[in-house]
């Protein structure tokens, strides 16, 4: 439908054209006005000069190449319609492809890791000794920290008299009692450790309403020792060569 309103515009724009150029002026039309200003002329006095007159435009103006090109446009637009109402569309060329030029995507720059000083604690392990010669082993210069263990309570019978049998310990809900040394060297049966003394005073009434004559005691776990060194950078396979020794981040 728009395809036929464009044909059809078309063709009364160049009939309107076509019969333009063919028509003659009427016989007896004034000529022009080539006056460059038209002036009111009242008696002897003249008027003061008016809007200036444009030159009449004549049909000579227009080029002969122009004219005579107006026949076969004419005649171009009548068969344009004609394959129109026989449901013929005239033949259209399609646009060109616009040609967008391809920008390369700019390449994402990955800066360098700066490494960061970290601090590590390597261990722990059970002598002074050992844990210098860790930090020689792996060429490393730090610290050796001393770390205690938590306090904790023994309960436990003196060596004064003989010992209960296990079945007796047993039936008491002790399982696991062992000899060592007690607070003042000698040997004594420990019948548990608590980190709390509230749980080793319950374990001491429960185990004397047995008939046993125990008895409690400070106790503290083992100290422990700790490298402490700082890290610019862990090079491969440094952790695996610690071995079966520990590490975690200073707190």
């Amino acid at each position: 439908m728009k395809a036929l309103i464009l044909l059809l515009l078309l063709l009364n724009i160049g009939f309107g054209l076509w019969e333009y150029s063919h028509t003659q002026a009427p016989i007896g039309a004034p000529p022009p006005l080539h006056a460059n200003r038209l002036r009111l002329a009242v008696g002897n006095a003249t008027a003061t000069p008016l809007i200036p007159v444009a030159p009449a435009v004549k049909a000579t103006n227009l080029k002969p190449t122009t004219l005579k090109a107006l026949p076969a446009l004419a005649q171009t637009l009548k068969a344009a319609a004609h394959q129109v109402s026989e449901g013929r569309l005239p033949a259209m060329k399609a646009p060109a492809p616009i040609k967008v030029p391809l920008q390369t995507p700019l390449k994402s720059v990955r800066r360098p890791v700066q490494p960061v000083s970290t601090c590590w604690q390597l261990g722990p392990v059970a002598k002074r000794d050992q844990a210098v010669q860790l930090m020689r082993r792996l060429h490393l210069t730090g610290r050796v920290l001393t770390v205690a263990g938590p306090p904790a309570y023994r309960v436990f019978l003196a060596a004064t008299g003989p010992w209960p049998s296990a079945q007796v310990l047993a039936h008491l809900g002790v399982r696991g009692a062992y000899v060592t040394h007690g607070p003042t060297g000698g040997e004594v049966l420990s019948l548990g450790v608590f980190l709390e003394h509230d749980a080793a005073m319950r374990e001491l009434r429960h185990l004397r309403k047995g008939h046993l004559a125990a008895r409690i005691a400070p106790f503290g776990a083992p100290t422990h020792y700790y490298d402490k060194v700082h890290l610019t950078e862990v090079p491969a396979g440094f952790w695996h060569s610690l071995g079966s020794v520990g590490h975690h981040v200073c707190r």
